[in-house]
């Protein structure tokens, strides 16, 4: 399905998830990233990066990713 909508945001946010339940944080980091660069304005892409890279223990860019979600949703619950 995403290569019939490469810039579809859920079914990229999707494959992220998979990656996830997976384990495969690296490759998770990187769907992420180029949700981040089709769609910077939302926050998802952020949240969802910044957990994995705790997950991967990078500290600093998990807070850096988690802050700009925040900037982007403040009133969000995730």
């Amino acid at each position: 399905a995403l290569k019939a909508k490469p810039d579809d945001a859920e079914l990229i946010l999707d494959l992220g998830r998979i990656q996830d339940s997976l384990l495969r944080y690296s490759e998770s980091i990187r769907v992420y990233s180029d949700g981040i660069e089709k769609h910077p304005k939302d926050y998802r892409f952020h949240r969802y990066r910044g957990q994995r890279f705790v997950s991967a223990r990078k500290f600093p860019e998990a807070i850096a990713d988690l802050k700009t979600a925040t900037k982007l949703a403040p009133n969000s619950f995730d």
